[in-house]
């Protein structure tokens, strides 16, 4: 888009640098094949070129989420891999049946006996676990049974994270079944003064505490196995260094924290950093 007027102001430089790329020989004018040629035409357009700024502007748009998406919910009447849910259908029709009637058919008198068993100092279950046979149903199951990808999501549900938070004022919740759940997070990859944009993540579990009956902190909990870290290594680190450092910041106090777990670890060892991160972040 130069136009000549423009360049005719600037002849005698140009015409010098013109000399310093080109070779004559019998006559003949040639580009010297000792210059990048089309890289020495570049940067003159550049000189002629208005200089430009840019401003970045970065903008956090508040957005809210249901963990169950009731309008994509349909239950399913056969399973072809009932190994993969939690809890089992005898356990499923005890949870419903104890969530219409709780305590339904606890005789007072046992209960006056139990209770007259505690005022003697002796130690004996509470009243109202004596028939219940899945008590956890009070600290979990949004919906039920949960459907889980891995051996490995599901033996930190049952045998990790249920006998953890027993007897702690804390919820678990499973979130990883993208199909009917609204938790997602888009993650970005930090490159400069730039956001790219590097997919949809999907959490395994979120652990809650509530106060006053609303969400106030949550542990947002990724279990994942070795051959599938690695591609999920920037969503990590999206997660550990931007999303909750931004999130708590906008709420003005830790409301979110991130526990990434491996199986790599041994189950023990993912127990005791699940412990240790419960009691540094719910302050236990």
């Amino acid at each position: 888009t130069l136009k000549m007027k423009d360049l005719t102001e600037y002849q005698d430089i140009l015409s010098r640098i013109f000399r310093t790329v080109t070779t004559e020989d019998d006559g003949l004018v040639r580009y010297s094949p000792e210059f990048d040629q089309p890289r020495i035409r570049s940067l003159i357009r550049q000189c002629f070129s208005p200089l430009r700024d840019f401003k970045v502007d970065e903008e956090v748009i508040p957005q809210e989420a249901d963990l169950l998406k009731i309008d994509s919910f349909t239950p399913e009447i056969t399973v072809s891999d009932p190994e993969k849910y939690y809890p089992e259908q005898e356990a499923v029709s005890y949870i419903h049946k104890w969530d219409e009637n709780p305590q339904l058919e606890l005789d007072p008198k046992v209960i006056a006996a139990y209770e007259l068993l505690k005022s003697q100092g002796l130690q004996v279950p509470e009243a109202s676990e004596i028939k219940d046979p899945h008590p956890e149903r009070l600290q979990t199951y949004h919906y039920i049974p949960y459907r889980f990808d891995s051996s490995l999501e599901m033996e930190y549900f049952s045998r990790s994270i249920l006998p953890i938070i027993h007897s702690k004022n804390l919820e678990i919740y499973f979130n990883g079944d993208d199909r009917l759940t609204e938790f997602k997070i888009r993650c970005y990859h930090h490159d400069g003064s730039h956001w790219n944009y590097i997919g949809m993540y999907v959490p395994d579990f979120l652990l809650i505490r509530r106060k006053e009956n609303a969400i106030h902190k949550v542990i947002i909990i990724e279990t994942k196995g070795k051959g599938y870290a690695p591609a999920f290594a920037h969503r990590r680190k999206f997660m550990e260094e931007d999303f909750v450092k931004r999130n708590n910041e906008r709420f003005g106090y830790s409301r979110f924290s991130f526990l990434y777990l491996e199986d790599t670890l041994t189950r023990e060892e993912r127990e005791k950093q699940t412990l240790s991160a419960i009691n540094n972040f719910f302050n236990e």
